[in-house]
C-alpha cells in the first residue's frame, strides 16, 4: 500500500502486566520474539512458508502479499538492553532505543559493535533514535532527560545525535491522550517552524 515506505519496529517489551493479561510468560519474552522475527523472515521471502519452532509451526499455508522491499522491509529493534543489541546484529537493520541521554547510547556502542562482528555485518551498526520532544520555556536543569528542553537544548539534542552519526530520528512528542489539541499543534508548529530551519 505503501510502496515500500514501511519501517518494521520490534520490541520485546518490558512490562511483566502486560504480560500476565495476555497469558503469555513474561520470562520467555526475549525467546518468543526471536522466533517471531525467525518465523516473520520466512513468511515474507517463501511461496511455500514452513516453519517449526518452540511457539510457533507454519505449514499449508500461502502468505501475500509479499513485502515490496526485498528481501523483506527494514527491521528496526528498541530496547537498551545487551538482548536488544545481539537482536540487532542477529536479525535487523538498525538499534533504536529509547534512551534517557546520549551518553546511554554512547555506552552500549562498544557491546553493540561486539555483537555487529559477532554475527559477522558488513560496516558500522546503524543507530536510529526515537526522541521524545517536549519543549519548556526555561532551560532543564542538572540530567536533562533526551528531548526535554528549551528548543536551543532540543536543538543540541539532535545536533549531537548528528554528530553521533545518527541519521534517522522518530520524533514522538511525548504528549498524552488528555494534552489539549493547542498544545499539540504548538509543538508541532514550533519544531517545524522554529527548530527544523536551524537543523537544515
Amino acid at each position: 500500500m505503501t510502496g515500500g515506505r514501511v519501517i518494521f519496529g520490534v520490541g520485546a517489551g518490558s512490562i511483566e502486566g502486560e504480560f500476565r493479561a495476555m497469558g503469555v510468560p513474561y520470562a520467555e519474552r526475549g525467546a518468543l520474539t526471536d522466533e517471531a522475527l525467525r518465523a516473520m523472515c520466512v513468511l515474507w521471502t517463501e511461496e511455500d512458508p514452513q516453519f517449526e519452532g518452540r511457539y510457533h509451526s507454519i505449514s499449508g499455508i500461502k502468505f501475500a502479499p509479499k513485502p515490496a522491499q526485498q528481501p523483506w522491509p527494514p527491521i528496526w529493534v528498541g530496547g537498551m538492553s545487551r538482548a536488544a543489541l545481539r537482536r540487532t546484529a542477529e536479525f535487523c537493520d538498525a538499534w533504536h532505543p529509547n534512551a534517557p541521554s546520549l551518553d546511554d547510547v554512547r555506552e552500549r556502542q562498544p557491546a553493540l559493535r561486539d555483537q555487529w562482528r559477532r554475527f559477522e555485518r558488513p560496516g558500522e551498526p546503524p543507530i536510529t533514535l526515537r526522541l521524545g520532544v517536549r519543549f519548556f520555556a526555561a532551560p532543564a536543569e542538572g540530567r536533562r532527560h533526551l528531548g526535554r528542553g528549551t528548543l536551543e537544548q532540543v536543538g543540541e539534542d539532535l545536533r549531537a545525535a548528528r554528530a553521533l552519526g545518527i541519521d534517522d530520528v522518530v520524533v514522538d512528542f511525548a504528549l498524552t491522550a488528555r494534552t489539549p489539541a493547542g498544545q499539540w499543534n504548538e509543538a508541532f508548529e514550533t519544531f517545524a517552524r522554529q527548530l527544523l530551519p536551524q537543523l537544515a
